[in-house]
């Protein structure tokens, strides 16, 4: 008999939300700005995973990264999000019908990032209205993924045990983020990590669809 699960974690980038051509857009507006070479989608969709600081870091040549740099462009990289978030970034198919099936079941909802938190919260509010999430995170000083106290503060405050809660993701880092917080794992395929990576980090379940992902969390 599968587990019956009271709580849902999710990512959002590359796991709800696709805003790989908006990073592309402004990362390479800002490389081109300081004429340094630019990426294609397939290349940052590498970088993310680990937070701004990470993803800008990759996208810099070695001889660039310096402190300074890094710390000035994600400033202006944040600032370009805060204008442009709306911005060639979409849903996946059948995210938000899920979120409402799940909602309407009674299952708790959490959000947990890697974006940094206004950002996060700034996409939540825009893409998904009418979804009550009972808790979001995105990274701050204190939340940061694979760290697991950002799903141990959120197991918390949704009243929910890690024994019923479960983690979805697109990445590596996802999965062990989830393993570090003692609790189960959905790695998704239709994110920034190709199915091998995936697999390799050996999630609980991997799905192709939300509709598989709506029968793992609520089978009955």
């Amino acid at each position: 008999m599968k587990k019956q699960y009271r709580g849902v974690i999710f990512d959002l980038d590359g796991t709800l939300l696709n805003t790989l051509e908006i990073y592309t857009i402004l990362m390479n507006r800002l490389l081109e700005l300081y004429h340094l070479p630019t990426h294609d989608k397939q290349q940052y969709s590498q970088f993310i995973g680990l937070g701004t600081k990470h993803f800008i870091t990759q996208a810099l040549p070695p001889e660039f990264r310096t402190n300074g740099n890094i710390e000035s462009l994600i400033k202006e990289f944040k600032n370009l999000y805060q204008e442009h978030y709306q911005q060639h970034s979409f849903v996946y198919n059948g995210a938000y019908k899920t979120l409402q099936n799940l909602q309407f079941k009674g299952i708790k909802l959490g959000i947990l990032s890697n974006k940094l938190h206004d950002l996060t919260c700034a996409c939540i509010r825009h893409y998904f209205p009418l979804i009550k999430f009972d808790t979001i995170l995105g990274q701050t000083k204190r939340y940061k993924k694979p760290d697991p106290k950002g799903i141990l503060n959120i197991s918390k405050t949704m009243r929910v045990s890690t024994k019923r809660l479960i983690y979805v993701g697109d990445t590596e880092i996802d999965i062990q983020t989830a393993k570090q917080a003692s609790i189960d794992s959905i790695g998704v395929t239709w994110g920034y990590r190709n199915k091998t990576v995936l697999q390799s980090s050996d999630p609980k379940y991997m799905v192709d669809s939300f509709d598989e992902l709506y029968q793992v969390i609520f089978p009955y």
